[in-house]
């Protein structure tokens, strides 16, 4: 930035850049004609100094600089991130709490390339970007990774993994058609998943939306006969195109998923992800053919950009043809048939009834050039599905509705993952969908539920939850007796029993007493006060801890709970469990799988996910019980344990607990057996999808959707800003919506004073032309329409005041409802 003798602004920000719609005040004693240049050099403001003093900051970002009378006199330096500011803070706080779930990405090396992606799959990077383009300046290393290793004959890679260099089992499964591919020296490899029929259209929507957000129309020219290749393997591969029908086919899987059913699977004698074109029975999905629609759309805007008009009319063309075919086929009135056979004689058992499911792909459609009376269609059957799905549902937002009740159940059980989970990438879609087709106050809703999601969550987005909730069995318990044991206090500094870890004021003192209940199962805990401080068994190798104690049971139980906390790692202990005919059965007590640190005291990993994490491998058998403080950390407490009874149909006489050999200190409070095995309350989070990529969803539909700054780095077409705040009840909110990997931006100022009827925008970016659509509140009839203090025509479209602005300076747009005088002279 240029250096000046004296500060010529009266109102210079001290801790921040000068941000577009600020207004700058000019110092005296300069006098003439001022002339103000954006970080473009392109001027947007010019003025007699005589006559004012002060300007609104707009344009380009980067250094302004000040001219008088052609002689620079200063300079400020202008930023923005994107940020939402609205009165009362409920989209601030979404907008935030969905960039925390965004955060992620990776570096790969391929050759002399670094390329960075979001995820490390193709299909999830671009779904993704839809969210990131707002946060991450690099944006195109991860369409330039799948252009540069794009296979010969026009195929896209699905992802990129590292592994060793050994052979693996994805080498044996996708040999047979070259649908992996070993580089850099065996660390990486590229794989296709042989059933995806998604890759090529999402490639090409990835190149276009990465050419939108960075404005490098250079960059995108080079990737067109990449795109053309890739929509033409579409065409012309047997696993991908149907002769037949004339669109795009695959096996049967859950929507735009890559596992097919077990009965098509056992058909072909063939992996859930691989497809034989002499064996595979295909069949049309819709999703992949209006994603491939939309791609022939966005594939003609770039083409025609880029001089090639005649390759650009085809793919209009064919847009429409695969239009036709797919409506003819698919199309039932009310949605898109989840899956069409190729041979309509095909008949499946899968336990439900085809035609009534609605896929995933229904909500993404409504963005793909649908007709407008087939979206408003679809937002009718999810609103339906709303109020007929289980009680227990977080929300109408489903993979499939209704789910397969059985032909998935290795990879997506019932309600779990693809097979009815309810999941953020549909809400996010739908509320888009939404606010484009005149359905605002639903758009509204679906972003509100998804603050209440992340709410129950900890302010974090997953990307699936379950469809249904299983219903609670009541569990059947037994308190066992531990009192004659009891040798230890939660105090530190206890004279009377064995102290808490002997260190001092860092102990469990404000641990409750009584009967308690943690996560379903209750436990008696005794009050220290009225046993000589003695509230807990101490069980340790060495004096003067228990070295082991029995505890009668007499009984059939499955299980023992035990509320517990251990000083020290490892094995902290045994369960021993004697049974009435003398035989023994022992459980380990360990670390990680039944306990965790009882200073700063940490859930399990994977828990809210329950058994299904981990392949099942690492069984989730403790939950965080208590939490409290003491005088030195602000968070301490202990756990509950199951611990399964390997026998349960032997009467279990009593159970042993003994110290392990790692010198850890074992604290048991209290010992609860149930008849059931050990169950914890189900958890409605599900597992399966990054979670970046359904808060993108989300983050796209609240910025372009209610927010409505659909923003883009071109010259042309004009940036289109559709506020739709009257939807929402906001009345006063500020929005900066920002593309780092081109600085383009647009930061607006809007109001409504509902006592005088009177909606302002004031907005500034560095677009030369904007169209602006404002969702009109209930209670304002326009009368009259200013542009930057000058009347114009009213013209309302579906309640939205249309207007068009142009030019870097900043814009000031009045509406209001009776024939008064505006702010300033008419």
């Amino acid at each position: 930035m240029m250096e000046y003798s004296k500060r010529i602004f009266k109102n210079e920000p001290e801790d921040r850049a000068w941000l577009p719609l600020d207004t700058v005040c000019i110092q005296e004693p300069f006098e003439g004609r001022i002339e103000v240049l954006d970080g473009q050099g392109i001027g947007y403001a010019m003025f007699e100094l005589k006559r004012k003093k002060q300007f609104i900051v707009s344009g380009a970002l980067g250094e302004h600089r000040v001219v008088c009378d052609g002689k620079p006199i200063g300079s400020f330096f202008v930023d923005c991130e994107t940020v939402i500011d609205d009165q009362g803070g409920v989209y601030k706080k979404l907008l935030a709490t969905l960039r925390g779930t965004l955060s992620g990405g990776e570096t790969f090396r391929v050759g002399d390339a670094v390329y960075h992606v979001f995820v490390r799959w193709l299909r999830d990077h671009v779904h993704t970007l839809k969210g990131m383009q707002y946060f991450e300046s690099n944006i195109k290393s991860a369409i330039d990774l799948f252009r540069d290793t794009q296979r010969k004959d026009g195929m896209i890679w699905d992802n990129l993994y590292p592994r060793t260099k050994e052979t693996n089992f994805w080498e044996m499964e996708f040999a047979y058609g070259d649908f992996i591919r070993v580089i850099e020296n065996g660390t990486l490899e590229l794989k296709r998943i042989p059933v995806e029929a998604d890759v090529e259209y999402l490639f090409v929507e990835g190149l276009y939306r990465t050419w939108k957000a960075t404005g490098d129309t250079a960059w995108m020219r080079g990737g067109l006969d990449s795109a053309i290749a890739a929509m033409n393997y579409c065409k012309t591969s047997p696993y991908r195109w149907s002769k037949k029908l004339g669109l795009i086919k695959r096996g049967y899987t859950i929507d735009t998923w890559d596992f097919q059913n077990a009965e098509d699977k056992m058909r072909a004698g063939q992996g859930p992800m691989v497809v034989k074109f002499d064996k595979t029975r295909f069949g049309i999905m819709h999703g992949d053919n209006t994603g491939y629609a939309m791609a022939c759309r966005q594939l003609a805007e770039m083409l025609c950009v880029g001089g090639r008009d005649k390759e650009a009319a085809a793919f209009q063309a064919l847009e429409k043809e695969i239009r036709q075919r797919l409506d003819k086929l698919s199309w039932n009135g009310q949605f898109f048939t989840h899956h069409v056979p190729e041979n309509p004689r095909i008949k499946r058992d899968l336990g439900v009834d085809e035609k009534t499911q609605v896929s995933l792909s229904n909500a993404y459609n409504l963005s793909r050039g649908i007709r407008p009376a087939q979206a408003k269609a679809i937002l009718e059957t999810y609103q339906r599905i709303r109020r007929e799905m289980p009680k227990s549902s977080p929300g109408e937002f489903y993979m499939i509705y209704p789910p397969f009740g059985k032909g998935f159940e290795h990879q997506g059980p019932i309600w779990e993952y693809m097979n009815g989970g309810v999941t953020t990438i549909v809400a996010g879609e739908l509320a888009k969908g939404a606010f484009e087709h005149g359905a605002e106050s639903y758009g509204v809703e679906i972003l509100n539920t998804m603050q209440a999601w992340a709410d129950r969550h900890d302010g974090y987005f997953h990307c699936a939850l379950r469809g249904c909730m299983p219903k609670e069995e009541k569990l059947h318990l037994k308190k066992l007796n531990i009192k004659p044991h009891l040798n230890a206090d939660v105090r530190g500094d206890s004279a009377l029993a064995i102290p808490w870890t002997g260190e001092g004021d860092n102990d469990l003192r404000k641990h409750p007493s009584g009967t308690k209940t943690y996560h379903g199962v209750s436990f008696d805990i005794t009050d220290p006060a009225k046993n000589q401080r003695k509230t807990c068994v101490a069980i340790g190798s060495d004096a003067p801890f228990a070295q082991e104690i029995r505890i009668p049971t007499n009984g059939l139980h499955a299980s023992v709970y035990l509320l517990h906390a251990v000083h020290g790692k490892g094995v902290a202990g045994t369960v021993t469990f004697t049974y009435d005919d003398e035989s023994e059965a022992v459980q380990y007590i360990k670390e990680g799988e039944h306990y965790g640190p009882w200073w700063m005291p940490m859930e399990p990993a994977g828990f809210e996910c329950g058994n299904v994490c981990n392949g099942g491998k690492h069984p989730v058998n403790y939950r965080v019980a208590w939490r409290g403080t003491n005088p030195t950390c602000s968070n301490v407490g202990n756990y509950i344990c199951g611990i399964n009874n390997p026998h349960p149909d032997r009467k279990i006489e009593h159970i042993t607990l003994r110290a392990g050999h790692d010198n850890a200190c074992w604290f048991v409070f209290a010992a609860t057996a149930s008849k059931e095995a050990v169950r914890f309350p189900e958890t409605e989070v599900s597992y399966g999808i990054p979670d970046n990529w359904g808060a993108a969803a989300v983050t796209h539909a609240l910025i372009e959707g209610l927010a409505g700054t659909q923003l883009h780095a071109l010259k042309d077409p004009a940036v289109r800003i559709c506020p739709r705040w009257d939807a929402a009840g906001v009345k006063r909110v500020t929005v900066c919506t920002k593309l780092p990997a081109s600085n383009a931006y647009v930061r607006y100022q809007y109001t409504y004073n509902e006592k005088t009827k009177t909606l302002r925008l004031k907005l500034a970016g560095q677009a030369e032309k904007y169209t602006v659509e404002i969702l009109l509140p209930s209670t304002l009839t326009p009368r009259q329409v200013r542009v930057n203090g000058k009347d114009v025509p009213i013209k309302i479209r579906q309640n939205h005041c249309i207007l068009k602005c142009s030019g870097r300076q900043s814009h000031s747009i009045e509406v209001q409802s009776k024939e008064t005088m505006f702010s300033g002279s008419k």
